[in-house]
């Protein structure tokens, strides 16, 4: 269902825009800097159109690695706090224009495979949408926004 960053093949504009962001983020994990949260923020946008343009998804682990974040050591560091604001206001933003929850690309590796309690709660509560718990409903509505944002991200590339 979803692919590490590496061993995707796409259109060469996002094989290079993709490499670029690798040698980036290679590049200050050599020199042992952290991404500050305005570079982790501009690149999840970034990733997470390159995905919805090609119809893919991506685990919160998978997300955390490309950025050179170790998921084992990231919770005692906050990089899942972070990450889990930075989704949140990325969907928020696109919310506010119209658009779909890109955050909705990014699910559980293991279980249910959807995104997380954060998304179907705090996100729509913070954007003025009922909060789903049932987990049927949740699978429905999850779909429901995937779909819209691969016709909306495609339509754009």
């Amino acid at each position: 269902m979803t692919t590490g960053l590496l061993s995707r093949v796409g259109c060469a504009t996002c094989l290079h825009t993709r490499n670029h962001l690798i040698k980036e983020v290679e590049q200050k994990r050599k020199d042992n800097i952290m991404l500050n949260y305005t570079q982790m923020k501009e690149y999840v946008y970034k990733r997470l159109k390159e995905l919805a343009s090609k119809e893919d998804l991506i685990t919160y682990g998978d997300l955390l690695h490309e950025m050179g974040i170790n998921e084992q050591e990231s919770w005692d560091e906050g990089q899942h706090k972070k990450l889990r604001d930075i989704l949140g206001e990325i969907s928020s933003e696109e919310h506010k224009k119209g658009n779909p929850l890109l955050s909705a690309l990014v699910i559980h590796k293991e279980g249910d495979q959807l995104p997380g309690k954060g998304f179907f709660v705090g996100l729509f509560e913070q954007i003025g949408r009922k909060p789903i718990l049932d987990p049927d409903e949740r699978l429905q509505v999850w779909l429901l926004e995937i779909k819209k944002l691969y016709k909306k991200w495609k339509q754009k590339n």
